[in-house]
């Protein structure tokens, strides 16, 4: 059996590593143990806490385009009507779709900072509307029509 390795959080991680010694038979050997995570104090670890965020952060181009460069047929969605039809989009549809939806906002006349209204029921030209929208950096003013 080739060496197997573990994560386990119980207050900290630790990495072990299982050897076999026979079939049924395992012991542990700890490798690492990492106690970063235990909290000495509550509010020097609110003190120090930060989340770095990019200047220019974009979902549409940042995670959506991004997913699509990586992987072009990486599952990005699947949706299921109330009738059981199934869609699946990976992220170059996704990303496809919701350039071609970009430019169709454009020839509107759609830009950054407009508010739209999206009046469709959750259906896939929703997210592609979406992600074309935070592209432009429009604000999506979401409606539910029924």
């Amino acid at each position: 059996m080739e060496n197997l390795y573990v994560l386990k959080k119980r207050g900290s991680i630790v990495k072990e590593k299982i050897i076999s010694k026979s079939k049924n038979t395992y012991f542990n050997e700890i490798l690492m143990a990492d106690s970063r995570n235990n909290l000495s104090s509550y509010p020097e670890e609110y003190a120090r806490f930060s989340i770095p965020v990019p200047e220019h952060y974009n979902f549409g181009f940042d995670v959506i385009d991004e997913w699509a460069k990586k992987d072009r047929i990486k599952l990005a969605m699947i949706w299921v009507s109330q009738k059981g039809e199934e869609k699946k989009y990976t992220f170059q549809d996704l990303k496809n779709q919701s350039n071609q939806a970009a430019n169709i906002l454009l020839k509107y006349g759609i830009n950054k900072g407009d508010r739209v209204l999206i009046m469709l029921p959750r259906i896939p030209e929703w997210w592609i509307f979406s992600i074309a929208l935070i592209k432009l950096g429009a604000v999506i003013c979401p409606v539910r029509p029924y």
